[in-house]
């Protein structure tokens, strides 16, 4: 826990998380709450800014940590994994794949 505590940089909540089966669980949740310079930002956007961000890391030699599209990969393989459904990951990752299948 204390991993993703540092990764995250904040202490999680806990909420009760829905499941695709209908089972509700409780859950250790992270919430962005220091959101102000993504508040005005479409999911477009968002996704936009996530792509151009994970094509400069690319292109830069020695860069050995993940971004936000890996980051995001990630997250929506383990919940689907899970069985987790979240409508708002699903739509993130739609747009960022869809940017990237362009883009390739």
């Amino acid at each position: 826990m204390e991993c993703l505590r540092k990764r995250e940089g904040q202490d999680p909540e806990i909420r009760e998380i829905q499941l695709t089966y209908g089972r509700a669980v409780r859950a250790y949740v992270w919430l962005m709450t220091q959101r102000k310079q993504w508040d005005d930002l479409s999911l477009d956007k968002l996704a936009q800014k996530a792509v151009d961000n994970h094509r400069n890391r690319q292109r830069s030699p020695g860069y050995e940590n993940g971004d936000a599209v890996d980051y995001l990969r990630e997250l929506k393989k383990n919940i689907d994994e899970m069985g987790i459904n979240d409508e708002h990951v699903n739509a993130y990752w739609a747009s960022v794949e869809a940017r990237l299948e362009e883009e390739s």
